[in-house]
């Protein structure tokens, strides 16, 4: 198994006989993208800058723009003036043939893109129509160093619940994806002053 500093996905000695489990999950927030979630593999967290096979020859082309990992799954970008429905089924075959070949990827490391890649998903996607049913609205404001800050707004704010949401909903959902524990705050937004002629 490669350690996490190399930037390569592990594989174990039996990978390539092992069917992995795979399908695509939409993200609302940002059409370009899709999140395909892969069962079995073992992934490094980062960002993808080379893989075996097809999937390689689609980063370098740009046909898929970019590419990020966490644990659990492969976020992928289809380039500018094509679309999921032209390259959806070619890019299901090459992610498949590449997941058999995991320890020929490589993955630079930036814990702190794929935190706030995480954390906006969580908060705009999986957690989104939850905090919106309660009247309120949480923005994420900034992550890193696992550490996730976000501003309160509509019924969260002052909200005696707020804790709760925060940490037993945002944190132990970015954590579970993440695999480790990070930690949520709220963040007290600037507060803007009206001046007029009487405060010169």
């Amino acid at each position: 198994m490669a350690s996490r500093e190399t930037g390569h996905v592990s594989a174990g000695e039996d990978d390539e006989m092992r069917p992995v489990a795979m399908h695509p999950e939409p993200v609302p927030h940002d059409p370009a993208a899709l999140r395909w979630v892969v069962g079995g593999a073992q992934l490094s967290s980062g960002l993808l800058t080379d893989a075996p096979g097809r999937l390689g020859e689609m980063l370098h082309a740009q046909v898929i723009s970019k590419a990020i990992v966490e644990p659990g799954a492969v976020w992928l970008w289809v380039a500018d003036g094509s679309s999921w429905h032209d390259i959806g089924a070619e890019t299901r075959e090459a992610l498949t043939q590449a997941l058999s070949h995991p320890e020929l990827w490589t993955i630079v490391p930036d814990d702190d893109q794929v935190l706030r890649l995480v954390a906006t998903d969580v908060i705009s996607g999986q957690l989104a129509d939850w905090i919106a049913s309660h009247g309120g609205r949480i923005t994420l404001v900034d992550a890193g160093h696992d550490t996730i800050k976000v501003s309160l707004e509509g019924n969260c704010k002052g909200c005696p619940a707020a804790g709760l949401t925060m940490h037993g909903r945002i944190q132990t959902a970015v954590s579970k994806r993440l695999g480790h524990a990070v930690s949520v705050t709220a963040c007290t937004p600037p507060v803007r002053h009206r001046w007029s002629r009487r405060n010169k």
